[in-house]
């Protein structure tokens, strides 16, 4: 019996931190967070496949890039990725320019209206076709003139971009 709660408690806790990586990313994504901050700190942990991803990072100086794969799926307003990029370097996408992002399958009209992402009036701080800036007290104690913004850019019905950059990155 004793075995058997251990065991419980061992698959309980490989749960939490499956969704704890998730939860990061989904916070780096959304910009609640020093987003290049968390990719940065699971690269530099390296691949946790019994915690539920693996991480790569290739490039160096400002082309690095990491790229950290989920077992779990991040959700957000019911659209799903499986991989967050993120990468100061020129902008793989046209008309995207997050920093740290994803490629979802789902309804970007569902996730646009529940973050509350609108078109931009001015094209010279574009992250994506529908954004959001967060305001810098929000994440952080230091006055930031050009703050993170969450950015979205469909690349089809069901396929869009969805992350985080700022609008001088």
């Amino acid at each position: 019996m004793k075995q058997l709660l251990i065991c419980i408690l061992l698959l309980s806790s490989c749960g939490a931190i499956k969704s704890d990586v998730n939860q990061q990313l989904k916070s780096a994504l959304l910009c609640e967070t020093f987003s290049l901050g968390v990719a940065r700190d699971l690269d530099a942990s390296g691949s946790q496949f019994k915690q539920g991803y693996a991480v790569t990072q290739y490039g160096e100086g400002m082309t690095d890039t990491t790229v950290v794969i989920v077992e779990k799926p991040i959700v957000i307003s019911g659209a799903r990725t499986s991989a967050v990029i993120a990468t100061v370097a020129d902008p793989v996408y046209r008309d995207f320019y997050g920093y740290v992002y994803s490629k979802f399958k789902g309804d970007y009209k569902k996730v646009v209206a529940d973050l509350k992402l609108v078109k931009p009036l001015n094209d010279d701080v574009k992250i994506g076709e529908y954004q959001r800036a967060v305001l810098s007290e929000e994440i952080s104690d230091i006055p930031v003139v050009c703050p993170q913004t969450v950015g979205l850019t469909p690349l089809s019905d069901d396929t869009f971009l969805l992350g985080c950059g700022w609008c001088n990155g």
